[in-house]
């Protein structure tokens, strides 16, 4: 049954961990028990390891050799069997964890054809020597299970001076062997006693139980080991307890926990989860990625001195004989613990009547604070409302009636007190505000408020306006608002100017781009013509003279088309007309298209246009013909304000972003210019810049461009020694569109 419930809980574990943490990567853990649910030591093991991975997203799978039950090789062979299909099916783990001698040699003896270089963690393991062997394995690390023998066995004689001959109990099981080969290593240490050892490969239960039975008052019994006998016959670790204990009148000491009220009566027990902890914690490490290599095998110890109370009582041997710290197990329980449900009542009534009794001294000395501060509350309050120098109304919130007013509201409203008070805020002829109802409704409604509100002065006729801060109190018993007055008259009439001024600017600007819009569209349908006329004579034959004459009037032509281009971009950038359409392009687009359009004018005014590289040869999201007119833009603004040199451009890939670069050997740009330099129409008032004259809008277009994009834009300048542009566009890049 217990065994059906931890495999239940663990299901669930894995299921809820799997539901939590679906967008979060699970590292996938096996543990291999070389037993079975019901053997003593697994629970503890596997709370241990899920106190660990309780909260580091970890899948713990639990596999059982049950070896003890099934120490066969064919069940040693189904086991692999079965694993090995797992595996093929579900996939390597990210860690595998083994506990005691079995699974460790089966994990060590079948790595590369089952776990590959997948990180091993072990505990529980006797063979010392093959254990540390796994020191020179970079895959496998662990711990050796260092149960206290020396503790445990030299406490026998001093707990019991008359015991000279100690009998161990092992068997032929691999842990059993492995225990019995450290108790050899350490024999010569206890020369006072003689150990001989029962063992179970060449007894049966019967002769084991009639050799317990026989033995002698000078004797004690250490059990190592007890599972399967001589011809075979395999008992569980209860089973083969109650068969040693039903058969011996001697102390029996064990090295592990398990057995302990059920007629062992103790030693240097060793703690099963301290052991499992630790090897998850190591394991952990392994998952975060950790290397073996800085992890050298050890012994683990675990053990603190237990005894059992019944066999302490049976044996006569006082708590003074047993080491410091020892702990009693299964001690009965005292009269408090017998009766703690009532010891737990009557601690509660204390408490409580305790508690009321304070609760009220509190109440009475709170009361006479609150009266004393009553007092004190109502002198400041007078001084705080009629002394004050903003106007205070104290308002009836359902009437309107004013109950209050101090010295400030009588001088700001030039009356007297008893007039004010004669008043009502809601039936007011004063109170001439367009949204009248409305205000009155939100000021009634008894909340913190704020509002503003429009009144007019009788004897001039005048409109003022005012502030209301209001909130709700009781005054005298009655609900009232509690409202402060600021007199905002000159405040909302240069707001209002403020308005009216933005939205002339406003209408201004519309008008303007309305009219650049309509002459843009105007102009372009006679400049069409033109420029379809000089195509129709680009073949024509013409005198020297008329060449220059028709070169002249193409080139105004085409300037004339970027004007009028330059104008209709701006007008739809300030209407917010300007749209961006994003997609995938190759980058190597964007140089191609740049310097097929402007090396040759480059070249013409006897300028060098060159290319940097710095990107692979990949695709960026982005808008391409945005990007195309931003560095057109550049690129033309470059060619005319350089005589000589070199124009530069550079493209390359900068993180997430794309990072396009435009540098000129030209004329520069003083560092309190810069900002000018991008508003729409502006030429630099200097002498170097005159015989480069423009309309002034390539730059003003660059910003906005990079404004909508968006991409940061960056000027670095020096008069006379150049300029470099650079932009920086955020994006995302892909290596391929299938």
């Amino acid at each position: 049954m217990r065994q059906k419930s931890v495999l239940i809980t663990v299901s669930l574990l894995l299921l809820i961990n799997g539901i939590i943490a679906a967008d979060v990567y699970c590292y996938r853990v096996l543990f291999i028990s070389s037993y079975h649910p019901s053997f003593p030591t697994f629970h503890q093991q596997v709370d241990g390891l899920q106190d660990v991975f309780k909260n580091e997203n970890v899948l713990l799978d639990i596999e059982f050799m049950d070896s003890k039950r099934f120490p066969g090789d064919d069940n040693l062979r189904f086991f692999d069997e079965y694993l090995s299909r797992k595996l093929a099916e579900y996939g390597a783990y990210d860690l595998i964890i083994t506990a005691d001698d079995n699974a460790f040699n089966y994990c060590v003896e079948n790595r590369s054809r089952l776990f590959g270089q997948t990180p091993h963690v072990f505990f529980g393991v006797n063979d010392i020597e093959k254990a540390l062997a796994q020191n020179d394995n970079p895959y496998t690390t662990g711990f050796i299970e260092a149960v206290s023998m020396e503790g445990t066995i030299a406490l026998i004689p001093e707990i019991f001076p008359d015991v000279d001959t100690l009998y161990v109990i092992s068997d032929g099981t691999t842990s059993g062997r492995g225990d019995y080969e450290s108790l050899s290593r350490i024999v010569e240490s206890f020369p006072e006693l003689d150990f001989r050892n029962l063992n179970l490969e060449n007894m049966s239960w019967k002769e084991l139980s009639d050799e317990l039975s026989s033995l002698g008052s000078n004797s004690a019994v250490l059990l190592l080991s007890a599972y399967i006998d001589k011809d075979g016959e395999v008992l569980l670790f209860s089973e083969g307890l109650s068969l040693i204990t039903s058969s011996l009148d001697r102390p029996l000491f064990h090295l592990w926990y398990h057995g302990l009220g059920q007629g062992v009566l103790g030693g240097a027990l060793t703690c099963m989860p301290e052991q499992s902890r630790a090897a998850a914690e190591m394991g952990l490490r392994l998952l975060k990625g950790e290397n073996t290599a800085g992890m050298v095998i050890s012994e683990k110890k675990s053990d603190h001195f237990i005894f059992d109370y019944n066999q302490l009582r049976k044996f006569n041997i006082p708590r003074f004989k047993l080491p410091k710290g020892s702990r009693i197990a299964n001690k009965p329980e005292r009269f408090y613990s017998e009766n703690e449900g009532l010891f737990l009542v009557i601690i509660a009534v204390i408490v409580i009547l305790s508690i009321l009794l304070v609760v009220l001294t509190l109440n009475i000395m709170s009361r006479r604070r609150i009266e004393i501060a009553l007092r004190e509350s109502e002198e400041q309050y007078k001084s705080l409302f009629y002394r004050n120098k903003s106007v205070m109304l104290l308002v009836d919130q359902e009437s309107g009636q004013i109950v209050n007013a101090n010295d400030a509201a009588v001088e700001y409203y030039n009356t007297s007190r008893e007039d004010l008070m004669k008043e009502s805020l809601y039936f007011s002829e004063k109170f001439v505000d367009d949204n009248r109802d409305e205000v009155i409704r939100e000021y009634s409604r008894g909340i913190p408020t704020i509002l503003n509100l429009k009144f007019r002065r009788n004897s001039t006729g005048e409109y003022y306006y005012i502030e209301v801060l209001s909130s709700p109190v009781v005054y005298q018993g009655r609900k009232c608002l509690y409202s402060i007055i600021h007199d905002v008259t000159e405040k909302t009439l240069m707001q209002k100017e403020v308005l009216n001024a933005k939205m002339n600017a406003e209408h201004a600007l519309k008008i303007k781009n309305d009219f650049l819009a309509n002459i843009s569209h105007e102009l372009r349908t006679p400049l069409n013509g033109i420029v379809g006329m000089h195509r129709l004579l680009a073949n024509a034959k013409f005198t020297e003279d008329e060449k220059i004459w028709y070169n002249m009037a193409v080139k105004a032509s085409d300037n004339l088309s970027v004007i009028i281009d330059d104008l209709l971009h701006l007008t739809q950038s300030e209407s917010g007309k300007l749209s961006i359409e994003k997609k995938f392009f190759e980058i190597s687009q964007v140089p191609e298209l740049i310097l097929d359009v402007h090396t040759q004018t480059a070249e013409a005014k006897g300028l060098k246009l060159t290319f940097k590289k710095d990107y692979q040869n990949r695709y960026f999201f982005s808008d391409i013909n945005r990007i195309i007119q931003l560095l057109n833009n550049l690129v033309i603004n470059s060619i005319k304000y350089s005589d000589e040199g070199t124009v530069c451009l550079e493209v390359k890939e900068n993180g997430d972003s794309l990072e396009l670069k435009v540098s000129d050997e030209g004329i520069g740009i003083a560092a309190d210019k810069i900002e000018e330099i991008f508003e729409p129409f502006r030429q630099l008032e200097d002498p170097m810049t005159k015989t480069h004259r423009g309309m002034g809008l390539g730059l003003a277009i660059v910003r906005n461009i990079a404004d909508i994009l968006p991409a940061e834009l960056k000027v670095e300048s020096e008069p006379n020694r150049g300029t470099v542009f650079t932009v920086l566009i955020p994006g995302r890049f892909c290596d391929s569109l299938a």
